[in-house]
C-alpha cells in the first residue's frame, strides 16, 4: 500500500506545473491591472491637487490684473511628477454659482499650446487663451462693496496607459474646485 502512496505522489508535480500554467497569467493580468490603477489614481489625484491650488491662488489674487497668470503657474507647480505636464488639454477659469457650477459664458479656457507673457512674473506660461476671455480678469468682484464672485479652476487631462494592460488606452481626467474670492481691504 505505501507503494500506491509513492507512485500517486510522483505524479503531482506534473498536475502543479499545469495548475500554475493556469493561474499564472491570470495573477499577471490582475497585477499589471492593480498597477495600471495605482498609477492613473496618481494622476488623478494630482489633478484634484492642482485645481485646488489653482483655486486657491485665484481666490487670493481676486481681481488683479495678470491674475491668470498667477493661477496658471500655481496649476503647473502643483502637477508634479510623474505627471506628464503635456497631457494637460486645459485650464479653465471660471465664475462659479452658489452649487459650484460653472456659469454660462463666464470663463476663460487656457489650452497648453504656445506661450503666455505674464508680464512682472519673470516666467512666461506654456498656455494660449482660447477664444475671448469671457470673464476678464480685472472685472472680478473682490470687493465686499460690490459682491464678491465664486470663482472656480477646472483641469481637463487625459491619462495614456502604462502597463501592457493598459498602453494605447486613454482616459479623459477633469477635476475643478470653486472658492469665494477674498475681499480687497
Amino acid at each position: 500500500m505505501n507503494r500506491i502512496r509513492q507512485t500517486r505522489g510522483e505524479g503531482d508535480g506534473g498536475q502543479t506545473l499545469v495548475e500554475f500554467a493556469l493561474v499564472l497569467p491570470i495573477f499577471i493580468t490582475l497585477l499589471m491591472g492593480v498597477v495600471e490603477f495605482g498609477f492613473m489614481y496618481n494622476n488623478i489625484l494630482t489633478v484634484q491637487y492642482a485645481s485646488r491650488q489653482g483655486v486657491s491662488v485665484a481666490a487670493q489674487v481676486g481681481g488683479e490684473d495678470g491674475a491668470d497668470c498667477a493661477i496658471l503657474k500655481a496649476v503647473e507647480a502643483a502637477l508634479q511628477t510623474p505627471l506628464n505636464h503635456s497631457y494637460v488639454q486645459a485650464v479653465e477659469v471660471f465664475e462659479s454659482d452658489g452649487n459650484g457650477d460653472k456659469i454660462s459664458g463666464h470663463f476663460n479656457r487656457y489650452v497648453r499650446t504656445g506661450t503666455m507673457d505674464c508680464p512682472g512674473t519673470g516666467t512666461d506660461q506654456p498656455y494660449t487663451l482660447s477664444g475671448s476671455e469671457g470673464y476678464p480678469q480685472t472685472s472680478r468682484g473682490d470687493s465686499l462693496a460690490e459682491g464678491l464672485d465664486l470663482i472656480g479652476v477646472k483641469i481637463d487631462f487625459t491619462y495614456h496607459g502604462i502597463t501592457p494592460i493598459g498602453a494605447g488606452r486613454t482616459w479623459g481626467v477633469t477635476d475643478g474646485s470653486t472658492l469665494r474670492i477674498e475681499p480687497k481691504q
